[in-house]
């Protein structure tokens, strides 16, 4: 439930944890992340993501090359895309490929992961500054 006031940078960090673990375990178990770009990846680098990590904003809507590469190694993909237009356009267009291709999509991590922060940081690279030391002044991106 949304709580009336914002939530403290120290509990949104917990959360933004919770979910990097979460994240980790699930690359662990041979899946990559998609995210858009490298300031996300660095975001969840800095949280902690430690497994396999694909950038797909450089391979612009190119998905048949991205469906080719990532059915070769793996067998499901975590879609990380940021929670705005442009980010769902890229989603849907990635999960039609992969499952072309026969990977799992789980498109619902993003979900849960968006709705973790009550939908107030739709940016993956926003979570970077929860991360960071002072980030009680750093001014997250909010909607």
């Amino acid at each position: 439930m949304r709580s009336s006031h914002r939530d403290s940078t120290a509990e949104m960090r917990a959360r933004l944890f919770d979910l990097v673990r979460a994240l980790n375990e699930i690359a662990s178990s041979g899946a990559v992340v998609l995210v858009e770009g490298s300031r996300d990846e660095k975001a969840l680098r800095a949280a902690g993501y430690l497994g396999p990590l694909i950038k797909v904003k450089p391979l612009g809507y190119r998905a048949r090359s991205l469906g080719e590469k990532i059915s070769t190694e793996y067998r499901k993909a975590v879609l990380l895309v940021d929670f705005d237009r442009e980010g769902s356009k890229l989603a849907r267009s990635i999960s039609r490929e992969l499952s072309f291709y026969g990977v799992e999509v789980d498109a619902n991590f993003r979900e849960s992961f968006f709705e973790a922060f009550y939908g107030e940081v739709r940016e993956v690279e926003a979570l970077r500054r929860l991360t960071e030391e002072g980030s009680e002044s750093a001014g997250l991106k909010w909607i």
